[in-house]
């Protein structure tokens, strides 16, 4: 009898969950819709591996159970092991077997971290920002963007290769469960008793938040029209600098030429889901907001009290931005504080 094709799903802890506890983020439970249909399509069997120290969430535990997952691996590690080499120790007992498999990771920092260490060591086939997946007649047909989102293209793979797919997040989509039973088969792995050392990790440097691509930034500065308009626009990029904030921008001020198509953001840009999202002088156009909508807190600033942005914003504030932004300041140093006190 034939083996059933192997789906494994690196599911993504998220860094913000309570001290000791893991939730998964979003992406997690996108991949695993995808992997869900792609199983039933081949008769496959869906693994999914997670990588903490902390103990999963009830909550997650319980969106989990909704998925047909045939077992979840938990890979614990400890202060002996690097971090380099955690992906290595995970896949290995795969890459032993010789059989092909497929991967999904989310298209994060540490999804991208995984697939690189994956496909660097099995040299397999890599397609990064993929947005859906389907097996037909023997081939895997996926499709990603291409040309900064404007061109879908499909690329067809023979089901007897190993693949990893980086799934963009906030495209697929899930159902969010109202299950009461929470996931149990979950076998448990401890990483820091089989391995050999081959590098000390001796701490971590951190970059530039400048720099920070915007789907991965803890904090994102949205600059709108109203910025333009207004004429604060070095305030603004001098207020993300204080606040360690990466910007943005809407699709009218790309056009304009003043910012690069990198900043962009909405659904011919980039999707973002950072902690806090500050949209300044941004009015809230459908494409706008479907591309900030999975942000933790959205602060809006807009001199329009009727502004589409307010509809989704957590905190609003209606007048001039230059005058404004001391109160949005306050305003984060406030959510922060409470954060802190919640941990």
């Amino acid at each position: 009898m034939t083996p059933k094709f192997p789906i494994y799903c690196f599911l993504e802890p998220d860094s913000y969950s309570e001290i000791g506890v893991a939730d998964l983020k979003d992406i997690s439970y996108e991949m695993l819709t995808e992997a869900d249909k792609l199983k039933k399509q081949m008769n496959g069997f869906l693994i999914g591996i997670i990588i903490t120290d902390k103990i999963i969430s009830q909550s997650s535990l319980r969106q989990l159970n909704s998925f047909s997952l045939d077992s979840v691996h938990h890979y614990k590690y400890g202060d002996d092991i690097c971090l380099m080499d955690i992906h290595g120790l995970v896949v290995k007992p795969h890459m032993d077997v010789g059989n092909p498999f497929m991967a999904l990771v989310g298209a994060t920092n540490i999804g991208r971290s995984i697939a690189n260490d994956i496909a660097s060591r099995l040299d397999i086939i890599h397609l990064s920002n993929s947005v859906e997946v389907n097996y037909r007649n023997g081939y895997f047909e996926v499709s990603r963007p291409i040309i900064n989102g404007q061109v879908y293209c499909k690329y067809k793979i023979k089901s007897d290769n190993s693949l990893i797919l980086s799934i963009k997040s906030g495209v697929i989509g899930y159902l969010r469960t109202d299950k009461k039973n929470v996931y149990s088969n979950i076998r448990e792995f401890n990483l820091s008793n089989d391995h050999r050392r081959k590098a000390t990790e001796k701490g971590l440097i951190k970059g530039d938040h400048r720099n920070i691509d915007l789907t991965e930034a803890d904090i994102v500065v949205g600059i709108g029209t109203g910025v333009i308009d207004s004429g604060c626009l070095d305030d603004v990029l001098t207020f993300a600098d204080n606040i360690k904030a990466t910007y943005g921008c809407t699709r009218p001020l790309v056009d304009s030429g003043l910012f690069p198509m990198s900043r962009q953001i909405g659904i011919t840009g980039k999707a973002i889901s950072p902690n806090t999202y500050i949209a300044l002088g941004i009015s809230g156009t459908e494409h706008h907001i479907k591309g900030i909508v999975d942000s933790r807190n959205i602060v809006a600033v807009n001199m329009d009290r009727d502004a589409p942005i307010f509809k989704v914003a957590d905190v609003g504030f209606v007048g001039d931005i230059k005058r404004l932004m001391p109160f949005v300041k306050r305003t984060l140093d406030t959510m922060h504080r409470n954060i802190d006190e919640k941990f």
